[in-house]
């Protein structure tokens, strides 16, 4: 299976794959902005009592294959 992104090896199991798109675990907890921003936004988020990290950065690439 393959959207053009993200491309599963044939035969995973279908929980696996539920819950790499499940929106409860994934939808509306994961958003994007500039760099330059996470520090003031990790500040005002701690600032009205809130839990916020940084995980990652994007960058370009060819996708994701997952495997198992």
């Amino acid at each position: 299976m393959s959207d053009g992104f993200v491309r599963l090896a044939a035969g995973l199991e279908a929980a696996r794959t539920q819950l790499l798109f499940d929106p409860q675990t994934s939808g509306g907890l994961l958003f994007a902005l500039p760099a330059p921003a996470s520090d003031a936004l990790l500040r005002a988020l701690a600032a009205a009592g809130e839990p916020g990290w940084e995980i990652g950065r994007v960058v370009e690439g060819a996708g994701i294959d997952v495997t198992r």
